[in-house]
């Protein structure tokens, strides 16, 4: 459409004027080397007591004598750096010894949901679900996140795209704060990861929550029923095949940074209600699912209370499907609804998903109602009243505009239900007998200002109804026609956008948003007594102890392996323990510092003194570790030859076209 028309279509929202916001925050990005140390490294003397430990024949297994503390702690450096490198290239093997129990539920989840998607999703026949423990391993042994994560899914045998392999690395440590620990750790952001724009088979990579620091948490769930509700979720994500984004273009999809880039695109909305789909069938989905295994229906109830305070979240507006599948469920019974196979629960599933979800006008709506200001949402809230004016006004002055005599508008004057729109149309007559019937049906632009003029200074035509009332009297019979079916498009999504935005409560009004935004920053506020003593009990924990001990119990030294193992046995400890004592803030607490720990130790413990403290040559116990020193020795001492391009491995192989990675699951869960 152009022209008047263009302007009267603009005004069917009631000409609103947005505030900027954002569809979710992203996760933040925390890479290995924004996780400092803890443990400080040990000092050359205490290096130089165990060393003295060793036999002559020890000593002469060590590529060359030391002559000082400093060619000793040279040496120790060289000997930390092999062990860490003979690590990282036996990572198939060292990430293994990360498994615990949730590394095994992850597997047995990965096996059920590839043997689905191999009979019902062709275009993602497989999953891959990343482990969180082998994930911190890889950070432990110094490689990136990106690094790390293309390892683990190397060693299954997938490939990605390298926009997908950065969105998965991003999720698998996202920023987990604590105000009991020293620095930021991070976690896992529960997300599925593939590109709806790749026609060729491929894997959906999951990133599962973290079974010890869950980033989501729905109150009033168990910690198990936490953890099976969000993986379950995101697995139904690599389910999905009716809600995708392949038809939308990728310049489309990639505009859109907040709710403003949205309203007013065709495109766009689709995107939006698309992804919204997307969401609810997971939510559905997941319930679904979850009550057919003999949980209560009350978990419903308790996801839609948390979807319900994401009101600025919109893909994540899942909570009236969710009252659609209880309302499915009521009309055909418990019972019955338990004996649904996988293939009729699906159908329902996405029969609940198309009734109860938003359509794109609906979602228009909303973002228009959200992002405006005071006055235009009072006016959007009056809607059947200014959609009663706007039609009455359109109407009567197009008939009177194109040929009609005056009696028209007294006959609609007549006829009108509410004051408004009476006091608009005598408002029009009054206008019309002031500048005559002829200029009136020949209607200039100055004319059209002084009627919209007095149709607004009259209250009965708020937000510049007048004005395009007057753009449509001028308008052609097409302009009219395209224009009437908007306005007739958005006054049916009327109720049932604002149906949906009721239980999500109101936005802030424009005094609440200026006085918030005066308030000076808050700075931290101090402990509570239980906080301190949860920070004191924190303190007396030595985690770094606790890992090098358990580490030598294993086998009797301390290596990279043996502490990764130690970390691996603690973890299932504290999971045991949340298990039973899900809100004890000293167990998140411990879990926080334990992961901070590890990380650390493994790069910086002294592993020739700690073993030589407990009366281990390193040496002994790493027969490889002589020989290794020995080839890095020779190759330090033998001429480099000229640099040749590196040959397309794990860490360097040439990145596939980036595509967007796929947006439905939005910033996860």
């Amino acid at each position: 459409m152009s022209g008047s028309g263009t302007k009267f279509l603009a005004s069917t929202l009631l000409t609103l004027n947005l505030l900027p916001a954002s569809l979710g925050a992203q996760p933040l990005n925390l890479s290995s080397s924004a996780v400092p140390n803890t443990r400080q490294t040990t000092s050359a003397s205490r290096f130089a007591g165990g060393a003295q430990q060793e036999t002559s024949a020890q000593e002469d297994q060590r590529p060359g004598n030391a002559d000082s503390e400093l060619e000793m702690e040279a040496r120790r450096k060289k000997v930390n750096e092999a062990l860490i490198a003979m690590a990282q290239q036996d990572f198939a093997r060292v990430s293994k010894l990360a498994e615990d129990s949730y590394s095994k539920e992850l597997r047995e989840r990965e096996t059920r949901l590839t043997r689905y998607l191999g009979r019902n999703n062709p275009a993602v026949p497989s999953a891959v679900y990343m482990d969180p423990n082998k994930f911190d391993t890889g950070m432990a042994l110094g490689l990136s996140a990106k690094v790390t994560t293309e390892r683990m899914l190397g060693l299954q045998r997938v490939t990605v795209t390298d926009d997908v392999l950065g969105s998965v690395a991003d999720s698998m440590q996202t920023s987990d704060g604590s105000k009991f620990a020293a620095r930021n750790s991070f976690t896992q952001n529960p997300s599925a990861h593939f590109d709806d724009h790749i026609a060729s088979p491929q894997a959906c990579v999951i990133v599962p929550t973290s079974s010890t620091a869950p980033k989501f948490q729905i109150a009033g769930l168990s910690f198990q029923e936490n953890i099976d509700y969000i993986n379950t979720h995101e697995s139904w994500h690599c389910k999905n095949t009716k809600y995708t984004l392949a038809a939308i273009p990728k310049e489309e999809l990639e505009a859109i940074n907040g709710p403003l880039d949205v309203i007013g695109h065709p495109q766009r909305l689709l995107a939006l209600t698309i992804a919204t789909k997307n969401e609810s069938l997971s939510d559905v989905g997941a319930m679904g699912d979850m009550i057919r295994k003999g949980h209560g229906m009350d978990m419903i109830d308790k996801v839609q209370a948390q979807r319900y305070k994401g009101f600025d979240d919109y893909v994540h507006w899942t909570a009236s499907a969710l009252d659609g599948l209880k309302e499915k469920i009521s009309e055909m019974g418990l019972d019955n609804f338990r004996r649904l196979n996988d293939a009729d629960a699906r159908k329902l599933y996405e029969g609940v998903v198309d009734k109860y979800t938003f359509t794109p006008t609906e979602a228009e709506v909303i973002l228009a109602y959200r992002m405006s200001d005071d006055e235009n949402r009072a006016a959007l809230r009056d809607w059947k009243t200014n959609y009663s004016v706007m039609e009455n006004l359109i109407a009567a002055g197009a008939a009177v505009h194109d040929g009609a005599d005056m009696k028209t508008l007294d006959d609609a004057i007549a006829k009108a239900g509410d004051d408004k729109t009476k006091t608009a149309l005598s408002t029009l007559r009054d206008q019309i007998s002031e500048i005559g019937l002829e200029r009136f049906r020949h209607l200039s632009e100055e004319d059209a200002g002084k009627i919209a003029k007095a149709l607004k200074d009259s209250g009965a035509a708020p937000v510049d109804i007048g004005e395009n009332a007057a753009a449509f009297w001028r308008a052609t019979a097409d302009e009219r026609q395209e224009a009437l079916s908007a306005v007739a498009k958005y006054k049916a999504a009327m109720p049932g956008a604002f149906d949906m935005m009721k239980p999500y409560g109101e936005p802030p009004t424009d005094a609440e948003k200026a006085a918030l935004a005066k308030q000076p920053h808050q700075p931290p506020q101090p402990l509570t007594p239980e906080e301190q003593q949860v920070f004191t009990d924190l303190a007396k924990w030595d985690a770094n102890q606790m890992l090098l001990d358990r580490a030598f119990k294993k086998e009797g030294k301390i290596t990279p392996e043996t502490l990764i193992h130690a970390y691996a046995k603690m973890q299932d400890d504290l999971r045991h323990e949340l298990r039973d004592h899900p809100e004890d803030p000293l167990l998140r607490a411990k879990v926080t510092k334990l992961q901070q720990s590890f990380i650390t130790a493994v790069k910086e413990t002294d592993y020739v003194s700690e073993n030589a403290d407990r009366g281990v040559n390193i040496f002994d116990k790493e027969p490889k570790l002589a020989e290794y020193l020995k080839k890095q020795q020779t190759a330090e001492t033998t001429p480099k030859a000229p640099e040749t391009a590196p040959e397309a491995g794990p860490e360097n192989q040439t990145p596939q076209m980036p595509l967007r990675r796929t947006p439905a699951p939005g910033p996860g869960v």
